[in-house]
């Protein structure tokens, strides 16, 4: 099985809660639960550790670590630190093809949630961003930032959307697209920053619902 496949399946069990916190993972659990070998296991587990959802403890393996609020709240706190970096950077740098391909992709995610396939929406959305964090042309800051978004793209499809997510993303990248057209750093920057503390308030929101419901039904 391949080391994304792994991966991808180790991250969905921790978001669903299917280990407990703090739970031991060792290789040969893993491998026998996912049907692989030990070398996908452990370079899984590494990457895993790099988003924050696993922790190597010394002579004792990997344990789960919780995602909760103050997981989710601290991640895209820092995300809303990063992501207008990168959006001042990326203004600064705009040029008429850059420009034209930010307009693609957001043509893309417009037609998506116009036919409600949120899987491409999602993905127009990630590739929106990915190009402007290209452009910035600031390596670490975007290696931190693109670490997170499968984990983040689980997290939402788990705790659910709510109905005005997609097409208040469309409304902030508008507004996004206009700033870099003008070549306006500091509006880019702002927008940025905002679309991210939205996305943080409304999958807390989504989070506090869904364990809200969990604990009505017990």
């Amino acid at each position: 099985m391949q080391l994304q496949s792994i991966k991808d399946r180790v991250r969905d069990d921790i978001v669903k809660g299917s280990f407990d916190p703090e739970a031991r993972l060792t290789i040969d659990m893993l491998a026998s639960r996912y049907g692989s070998s030990h070398m996908p296991i452990r370079e899984a587990l590494r990457e895993l550790a790099g988003e924050g959802l696993v922790r190597f403890e010394p002579r004792r393996g990997a344990r789960t670590l919780p995602i909760d609020r103050k997981y989710i709240d601290n991640l895209l706190t820092m995300r809303a630190e990063l992501e207008p970096l990168l959006a001042r950077q990326a203004a600064a740098r705009m040029d008429a093809l850059g420009l034209a391909r930010l307009e693609a992709l957001q043509a893309e995610l417009e037609a998506a949630v116009d036919r409600a396939d949120d899987s491409a929406g999602i993905d127009a959305n990630r590739r929106f961003h990915r190009e402007i964090n290209r452009i910035a042309d600031n390596a670490e800051a975007f290696a931190v930032v693109d670490r997170h978004w499968l984990l983040l793209a689980r997290l939402w499809a788990h705790y659910g959307y709510a109905s005005d997510r997609l097409p208040g993303v469309i409304s902030d990248h508008r507004c996004l697209l206009q700033a870099f057209a003008s070549g306006a750093a500091d509006d880019a920057a702002a927008v940025s920053k905002a679309h991210v503390i939205k996305a943080k308030y409304q999958l807390l929101a989504q989070f506090d619902a869904f364990w809200q419901t969990r604990t009505i039904r017990r």
